[in-house]
């Protein structure tokens, strides 16, 4: 039985899949929208201060979007 996730790992590895859209929410949480129409959503699980996510684009040293507290 394959997984939803192991799906998805299949399809970026075949390079068949992107990035459309991005959202996040005032708690940290964000939903990545993929090409195919996947959606990744993710939460914190806690109140902690820290950082919880960043999302780079093709180019780790451009500037990037970071959420945390």
């Amino acid at each position: 039985m394959k997984y939803r996730l192991m799906i998805l790992e299949e399809e970026i590895a075949k390079d068949n899949i992107y990035v459309n859209s991005v959202q996040s929410d005032q708690y940290g949480g964000l939903v990545i929208g993929f090409s195919n129409d996947y959606l990744l959503e993710v939460f914190p699980d806690d109140s902690l201060k820290e950082e919880y996510w960043r999302f780079f684009g093709n180019n780790p040293q451009e500037e990037h979007f970071i959420v945390f507290d």
